[in-house]
This record gives C-alpha cells, structure tokens and sequence, in this order.
C-alpha cells in the first residue's frame, strides 16, 4: 500500500541520514547541526531526522524565517554579495 511504502521509505531514509551524520559530526566534534536543502521541505524527513539525531545527542536546526530550499539559498547569496560589496572585495574566494 502506498503509505506503508511511504513509511518504510521514510524510516529507512531517516534511519541511514541519521547514522551518516552522528558519524561525521563525530568526526568533527560537532554538537549542533544545520538541516537544509530542499529536502527539508518534506516536514516528515524533517522532523523525523530531528528527532533521530536528538536521540544521539545532537541539537539539529530547522529553518523558520526562510524555506529550506532554493528560497533561503538564494538570500544566503544575496547576503553574502552584499557584503562582499560593502567590504569593497573585488574577488570572492571560493569555499
């Protein structure tokens, strides 16, 4: 049935999100996480991966005054140009 599938795909995407990133912030010795993307979106995922990295201890963010998608980047973008513009940078280095 399609919200079995839906559920079973959900809990399995979560699951192996989860376990990826515990890992990698373990490396880096990270306690908070930002999720984004247009992923989060999908406020099943979302909150679903929320609560799974809780469970490991870490705090993990949410946007709320911007979306998680291309609508947020794209401010990130502009924030970021302004800046630079106000700093009188004539280059931006790539990260």
């Amino acid at each position: 049935k399609g919200a079995d599938a839906a559920g079973i795909f959900h809990a399995t995407l979560i699951e192996g999100l989860a376990e990826w990133v515990v890992a990698e912030s373990r490396k880096q010795a990270a306690s908070q996480i930002v999720l984004s993307g247009g992923c989060m979106m999908n406020r099943r995922l979302a909150e679903g991966l929320r609560a799974a990295l809780s469970v490991s201890g870490l705090q993990a963010f949410l946007p709320q005054a911007m979306p998680a998608n291309d609508g947020g980047l794209s401010l990130g973008q502009a924030a970021h140009a302004r800046q630079v513009i106000e700093n009188d940078r004539s280059q931006v280095e790539e990260l």
